[in-house]
């Protein structure tokens, strides 16, 4: 059980995210729906709480870079992808992005590791070079007209698997 309680004021987990190299449980989480709004780290074997690190906005989606040593955080409609370090317990990257706002997020696995992909709300699809940490001119591919909301990665073959939001081509 992870508690995500701040002087007996409960949370609400918005998403998590295991980071098994380091044995950690990433959650995004919120005290109400204007917040205040969180980052936290637990230990995945005794579920103690190891840092807090508050947002200005709610984390809809969290991937983890094995390659950069970074967990990349976006809200659902503002502001940058942001990277954490979970071995400092801080911010560490910033990757601003021209265009619609970041909502979903996967990190690519493999030889090509150090690549992130994001879907945004103005529906393309951006690749990031983490190492860089800037999108990758000329990747940016239109998906969904009305944004994406979610992208998932087919490690076998290399397809990138995309949802948008209702009624959007």
């Amino acid at each position: 059980t992870l508690r995500h309680d701040t002087a007996f004021r409960p949370h609400t987990v918005i998403v998590a995210e295991h980071v098994p190299p380091l044995g950690l449980i990433a959650t995004s989480s919120q005290e109400a729906r204007a917040g205040p709004f969180y980052v936290s780290f637990f230990d995945e074997n005794t579920g103690q709480l190891l840092a807090r690190l508050p947002t200005r906005t709610a984390q809809h989606c969290l991937a983890w870079s094995e390659s950069e040593g970074l967990l990349f955080a976006c809200g659902r409609d503002s502001g940058p992808i942001r990277g954490y370090c979970p071995r400092q317990f801080r911010e560490k990257a910033r990757l601003v992005q021209v265009g619609g706002a970041a909502r979903c997020l996967r990190a690519v696995p493999g030889t090509m590791s150090h690549l992130l992909i994001s879907g945004g709300s103005d529906g393309a699809l951006r690749v990031w070079d983490l190492t860089q940490s800037r999108s990758v001119p000329g990747c940016a591919l239109l998906a969904h007209e009305l944004g994406v909301r979610i992208v998932e990665l087919m490690p076998r073959t290399g397809v990138a698997v995309t949802a948008g939001q209702p009624y959007s081509t």
